[in-house]
C-alpha cells in the first residue's frame, strides 16, 4: 500500500500515564513525518484541546472525538466507529472488536499475568482484557524483545504477530532546554530515580539500601521522580527518609527539570524489579548521566550500559551505585541514538502492510475454493 489512511487511538493525547503519553505522541509525529503520504486521523475525547507540556499533533493529522469517558471501553466499542472507511486502526493496549480494517495494537506490558501479586484484583480484571482483546489484533507491537518474548510466551495464540518496535526519547525530552526544577537540598550533589511509584520498582528497598550504608544523606539525597500509581511499593521507611531530607519527592516534573537532573546528578538509578523497556534509562544515557540499574531482562537488552546489581540484593545495591558515582566518565550514551521513532513506526507500518497481504491472498484462496 503507497498510501494509508490510519486512524489512532488518541485517548491519552493530554492525559493518562506519562509512558502511554509519550508513545502516542512520539508514534504521530514520527509518522506524519515519515509517511506524509499517510492520511492520520487521531480519535481522542479533547480533540483540538492543547496541553502545556506536550506537543500539539502535526497540521496534516485530522482530530475526530471519542465520547466514551473511558479508555478499554472507547478503544474497544467506539474507536471503528470514528474512522470508518480506515486501512489501519492503531490502538494502545485494547483492541476494537469489530472492524474491518487491520487492526495494531501497542501492548506495553502483559507483566500482570507473570506478577498478579504486584496489581489489585481490580487491576488485574482491566489489564485483563489486553491479551483477550490483542487476540483479534492483525499485529501486536511492543517495546522490547524481552517483552515480546513474554507476551508470547504467556499468550501462545499471539505468537508470529508479534513485533519488538523500541522506544525512544520523546521530542518534547529531546528538544527541550534543561532548566533546575524548585527543589531544596540539590547543592551537594543527589541521585535520581524516575519512573511511578509502585511496588515493582523497589524504591522501598533502594532507600533503605543506600540510607542504612549512609549513600544517602540529608546533604547528598536521593530525588524521586514521579507519581503514586498502583500498589504502592513505599512505606514507613520511604516516608522516615522523606521526613529526614535523605528523599526528596518531585512529583511529576516538565521535561526541562527532569532533563536538568539526569544531566547533574551523581547517578541515575533504576532499581525496578521487572520492566517491559526502561524509557527512563535511555533519557539518561542521552544526559550523560552514569547509570546504575537492576540485572533484568530489559535492562540487560540494552547491553553494557551502567553498573548493574541485583535488585533483590541490598549489598549488590550499594556497590553499583557507588561504582557507577566513582565513573571518571559515564558510560558512553551514544547506543541510545539508535532507537528512534521513525524505526518503531516503520517496523508497525510494515508488519500491517505485510498482515494486509496476507489477508487479501487469504480471501482470494477462500473466493476461488468456494467457485
Amino acid at each position: 500500500m503507497s498510501e494509508l489512511r490510519v486512524l489512532i487511538d488518541g485517548y491519552w493525547w493530554t492525559g493518562g500515564p506519562p509512558s502511554g503519553r509519550n508513545v502516542l505522541i512520539s508514534l504521530v509525529h514520527a509518522w506524519a513525518a515519515a509517511f506524509p503520504e499517510d492520511r492520520i486521523v487521531l480519535a481522542r475525547p479533547d480533540p483540538g484541546e492543547a496541553s502545556a507540556d506536550r506537543l500539539a499533533p502535526p497540521a496534516a493529522v485530522t482530530e475526530v472525538r471519542l465520547r466514551t469517558p473511558q479508555h478499554a471501553a472507547a478503544v474497544m466499542l467506539e474507536l471503528d466507529a470514528r474512522g470508518r472507511g480506515a486501512d489501519l486502526v492503531l490502538s494502545q493496549n485494547f483492541t476494537p472488536l469489530l472492524s474491518r480494517a487491520l487492526r495494531a495494537v501497542y501492548v506495553h506490558d502483559v507483566m500482570f499475568q507473570e506478577h498478579p501479586e504486584w496489581f489489585s484484583a481490580r487491576e488485574r480484571a482491566y489489564l485483563s482484557l489486553i491479551p483477550r482483546g490483542a487476540a483479534r489484533a492483525d499485529v501486536i507491537a511492543t517495546s522490547s524483545q524481552t517483552e515480546r518474548r513474554r507476551i508470547e510466551a504467556r499468550n501462545p495464540r499471539l505468537a508470529g504477530r508479534t513485533i519488538a518496535t523500541g522506544l525512544a526519547v520523546s521530542e518534547g525530552f529531546r528538544s527541550a532546554r534543561s532548566s533546575p526544577p524548585a527543589l531544596p537540598g540539590l547543592s551537594g550533589g543527589f541521585l535520581l530515580a524516575v519512573g511511578r511509584i509502585n511496588v515493582r520498582k523497589n524504591l522501598e528497598r533502594l532507600v533503605r539500601a543506600l540510607g542504612d550504608a549512609g549513600v544517602i544523606t540529608a546533604r547528598f539525597p536521593l530525588v524521586v521522580v514521579g507519581v503514586p500509581d498502583g500498589l504502592a511499593g513505599a512505606s514507613a521507611v520511604f516516608d522516615d527518609a522523606v521526613a529526614a531530607g535523605s528523599v526528596i519527592r518531585a512529583g511529576f516534573l516538565p521535561d526541562s527539570e527532569l532533563k536538568w537532573l539526569y544531566e547533574n546528578c551523581a547517578a541515575f538509578v533504576f532499581p525496578s524489579l521487572d520492566e517491559g523497556f526502561g524509557l527512563p534509562v535511555l533519557e539518561a544515557a542521552s544526559s550523560g548521566a552514569r547509570i546504575a540499574l537492576s540485572a533484568i531482562p530489559a535492562f540487560e537488552e540494552f547491553g553494557p550500559v551502567g553498573d548493574f546489581f541485583d535488585p533483590q540484593d541490598d549489598a549488590s545495591m550499594v556497590r553499583a551505585v557507588r561504582a557507577a558515582m566513582a565513573r571518571a566518565t559515564p558510560v558512553d550514551g551514544r547506543w541510545a541514538a539508535a532507537y528512534r521513532w521513525d524505526r518503531a513506526v516503520a517496523a508497525i507500518r510494515g508488519a500491517a502492510v505485510e498482515a494486509g497481504r496476507m489477508r487479501r491472498g487469504g480471501d482470494r484462496r477462500a473466493a476461488t475454493a468456494g467457485r
